[in-house]
């Protein structure tokens, strides 16, 4: 076996994937930290996966100069921060954040260890802290990983993630399940109502709010003027696919980092279905259409009918539609932020 054989690969979003290619199982361990979106990448992913192979292949046989190892690749992770021990092994696969502040070690599928410095610190005590919240409970439709060896000081943050769920797990997300999940979810932690107009008071803080969409507000208030309140609950706040491992029963769920006590009821629910087609650069029409579609509406209906809300569901959507431009616009993500808006414009047009 040809052990301690790496590739780097940076992706379009400005990511390093250090992919391990010691053997097929090290390759395909390493493609976990790659879920693509859209048929498209799925399949540029398979053509992907294949060249990988065929460098493991040659590598027993000759020098590759795009191929490193276990010395070079520690050697480039001191560029990342120097004098962190990321406990890398001839069996490790690597992810490096755009912002090359966060790590994360891949140890063969048996743990991930992550490592955050700089401005992602906060955000990893964040993540801490709500593992210290879901573990108090046991889930029937969501599954979390064991948080251990937490470390944490000035200028580094890090733990371990370890999985032993014995489960099956499946390629696709059964719709009926990931509802379940997400109402689980949401009643983490206690259920608190809030006025809307405290909401809107909240949203109106926000500069982009205040200055783009003031007008945008004042329509929503005047349509939705009947609805008075609306509950908070435990919302995961970036729940997409990378974000989550589905099995036959239950579904794992992963990176808290976004997470919050307060969050709008079905936040996650659109995240999952209408953020990754925003992001994929799906046509906004198509989005449109399939926000109206039958199916859709009735994964809605039986979400609310689960978790026994009574707010208006197109009030809900508009509310996360504004919440994701808050969101990318502090973020620095112009593209995206255009594309909720003329999303948001749309629907609002329907509704009006």
């Amino acid at each position: 076996m040809n052990k301690g054989v790496f590739y780097k690969y940076n992706g379009s979003n400005n990511a390093t994937y250090i992919f391990n290619l010691s053997s097929l199982e090290n390759i395909l361990s390493s493609l976990e930290f790659y879920k693509p979106l859209g048929f498209k990448r799925k399949v540029l992913k398979r053509i992907f996966t294949f060249y990988l192979i065929i460098l493991h292949m040659l590598s027993k046989f000759i020098k590759i100069d795009q191929l490193y190892t276990l010395k070079s690749i520690n050697h480039f992770l001191e560029s990342i921060e120097q004098g962190v021990v990321f406990n890398i092994d001839t069996d490790s696969s690597i992810f490096i954040s755009s912002t090359r502040d966060k790590v994360i070690v891949n140890h063969k599928n048996q743990y991930f260890e992550k490592f955050s410095f700089k401005k992602s610190i906060s955000k990893t005590r964040h993540e801490i802290k709500m593992y210290s919240i879901l573990k108090k409970k046991k889930y029937e439709h969501f599954q979390i990983s064991e948080i251990k060896d937490i470390k944490e000081d000035r200028s580094i943050c890090s733990f371990k993630l370890f999985n032993d769920f014995k489960e099956l797990k499946t390629k696709t997300v059964d719709d009926n399940l990931l509802v379940n999940a997400l109402v689980e979810l949401f009643k983490v932690d206690e259920i608190k109502p809030i006025k809307l107009n405290d909401l809107y008071v909240e949203l109106k803080k926000d500069n982009y709010i205040e200055t783009h969409l003031v007008q945008v507000m004042k329509t929503i208030e005047n349509i939705y003027r009947i609805e008075k309140e609306v509950v908070l609950g435990f919302v995961h706040w970036d729940f997409k696919i990378w974000n989550i491992q589905p099995y036959k029963n239950k579904i794992l769920i992963y990176d808290f980092e976004e997470s919050k006590l307060d969050g709008l009821p079905m936040e996650d629910f659109y995240n999952y279905y209408i953020d990754a087609k925003i992001m994929s650069n799906v046509a906004i029409e198509d989005i449109e259409l399939f926000i109206k579609s039958t199916d859709f509406k009735n994964l809605i209906n039986n979400y609310i009918k689960k978790l026994k809300i009574f707010t208006n569901v197109n009030l809900l959507l508009m509310l996360y539609l504004l919440n994701r431009i808050v969101f990318y616009n502090k973020n620095g993500s112009v593209i995206i932020v255009e594309r909720y808006v003329q999303l948001l414009y749309k629907i609002l047009e329907d509704q009006s």
